[in-house]
């Protein structure tokens, strides 16, 4: 009987003792913010209001720095674009030769796992 009042205890004490644990863990944690896709002309204005406010800068400056926000966002987004291309290039190039060194099943499968990929990587990031 003693130890059936122990056992139930401690058993009380490890469930409460969980509880509290989870309750902390989803107090604790700040909210993940909602990922958003690289944008060239949201930085720019996010950049360029920051530069505004901590600068204060005067109309005809904040003209200027606009006009050379606008070019390097420009310029940022045809980098990103050349990159992207050169890691698309670089990819059919070096799946072309692993594709040659597989079995016919095995080309197979390569294909489904390459579809799936694509489809994962399409869509959005939790």
């Amino acid at each position: 009987m003693k130890n059936t009042k122990i056992i139930i205890c401690l058993l009380a004490l490890f469930v409460l003792g969980a509880a509290s644990g989870v309750g902390l863990t989803k107090t604790t944690q700040p909210p993940r913010p909602a990922q958003r896709a690289w944008s060239e002309q949201a930085w720019l204005e996010r950049r360029f209001a920051e530069d505004v406010q901590r600068l204060n800068l005067t109309p005809e400056q904040q003209d200027t720095l606009r006009g050379q926000y606008d070019v390097l966002a420009s310029d940022m987004r045809v980098i990103r674009e050349e990159t992207a291309k050169k890691v698309r290039d670089l990819f059919v190039k070096k799946g072309t030769e692993i594709y040659r060194n597989l079995t016919p099943a095995q080309r197979e499968e390569y294909g489904k796992l390459n579809q799936e990929r694509r489809a994962r990587w399409k869509q959005p990031n939790p």
